[in-house]
Formats: structure tokens, sequence, C-alpha cells
């Protein structure tokens, strides 16, 4: 797919999760997400600010925290909740086109990213998690890469072959432990989310399980 055509499929997934944040009571707001200690507010605000602070405005954040990656995003997804979750949803259908690309990634990762932080919102609060396959498709694409920081936790992979059954993909090494299921499933297990793994099947799932625990 095209880099417009990824761009297109992001805006889409920015609103279609504005509209789920719209739709959450107070109490749902405020549940845990899948999403470390961030709840389904703090999720939201981190996926608008994504798009919208500027990169010398991240790094001044990232020298408060001693380069500490985690600890910057955390601080600046939790200044943006403290807006409000309207203003959250206003922010993100307001920037849903935006093009930003962090550096050596490419479009492909930004819809990677709502994908997932839609399902660390949805799955938690017993809602569906579904996305048009080539959306899905194209994240899984990006996913089976080397190098994918911030998404795939360092060797967790090793020795796996993921096989979605609803696509038609693969991804993952040749020949190793296979885990199959719904590509969107397959997805949040690769980028580390364990409740997922209930929605999979084959020998691949338990020996993901034990490398997730012990992260």
């Amino acid at each position: 797919m095209a880099s417009e055509e990824v761009f297109r499929a992001s805006a889409s997934e920015r609103l279609a999760f504005a509209d789920l944040l719209a739709g959450l009571s107070p109490e749902q707001l405020a549940a845990p997400s899948l999403c470390g200690r961030w709840d389904v507010a703090t999720v939201g605000a981190h996926l608008g600010s994504a798009i919208t602070t500027r990169i010398s405005v991240f790094a001044v954040t990232l020298i408060r925290h001693r380069g500490d990656f985690d600890r910057a995003n955390d601080a600046t997804a939790r200044k943006a909740a403290k807006r409000g979750t309207a203003a959250t949803i206003e922010t993100i259908r307001s920037n849903a086109d935006s093009r930003f690309t962090p550096p050596g990634t490419g479009p492909r990762a930004p819809l990677t990213d709502v994908l997932v932080h839609t399902g660390d919102v949805a799955r938690p609060l017993g809602l569906p998690h579904a996305a048009p396959d080539d959306h899905v498709r194209i994240a899984l694409e990006f996913l089976d890469r080397p190098r994918t920081i911030g998404f795939v936790k360092p060797g967790s992979l090793d020795g796996l072959r993921f096989v979605a059954d609803d696509l038609g993909a693969e991804t993952g090494e040749a020949g190793g432990e296979e885990l199959h299921g719904r590509g969107i499933d397959l997805m949040m297990a690769i980028c580390g989310r364990s409740h997922a793994l209930d929605d999979l099947r084959g020998p691949g799932v338990a020996l993901l399980r034990s490398r997730l625990v012990r992260v």
C-alpha cells in the first residue's frame, strides 16, 4: 500500500478511536488499560499528544527525564490527560490527518500505534476490537522487521511464526513455533499484550506467554 493510503488508514483509525472514547462512561475512562500503568483516558491522551507534540518540545521533556524515553513519554501523556477527555477527543479528531512519523519508522508505525492502543482500550472493557483487513496486514508487515523499537520487546519473538488465518498471511521466523488466530489478535500479542494470547492457538502460544510474563 502506498504511503498516502497508509496515512488515510491512520486517519480513519484515529477517528474511530475518538468515537470510541466519546462513547465511554467516566468509569470506563478511569479503568485500567492494557498499556502499562495508564488508564483508558491516558491512552487516549497519548494518542493525541503523539500526533501534536513537536519533536523539539519532546526533546526537552526527554532531557528532563535524563534520556529515559519511557518516562518522558509517560510524562507527556499524563500532562495531556489533565486537559480532560473532551480535549483529547477534539485533538485527535482535529489532527486525524497528521502526516507525522517518528524518525526512521515511516507511515506504518503510526497506523500500528493506533491499532494497538485501540485494543489497549477496547479489550479490557470487553468491547470488540477489529479493523479492516488491509490495515491489520500493514501493521503485521511493519512488525515483521528486525528493529521495531517501542513496539516489540527484544528477543520476545525469537523462534516464533505468526499465522493470520483470516488474512492468509504469515510473519516471523520460517519453521518457528506457530501461533494461529486473527491478524489483529496476533498483532496485539506481538506487541506484548498477553491478554490476546487467550484468543490464539498453537505451540507458540505457551512459549510467548512465558516470555511476556518475564518481561
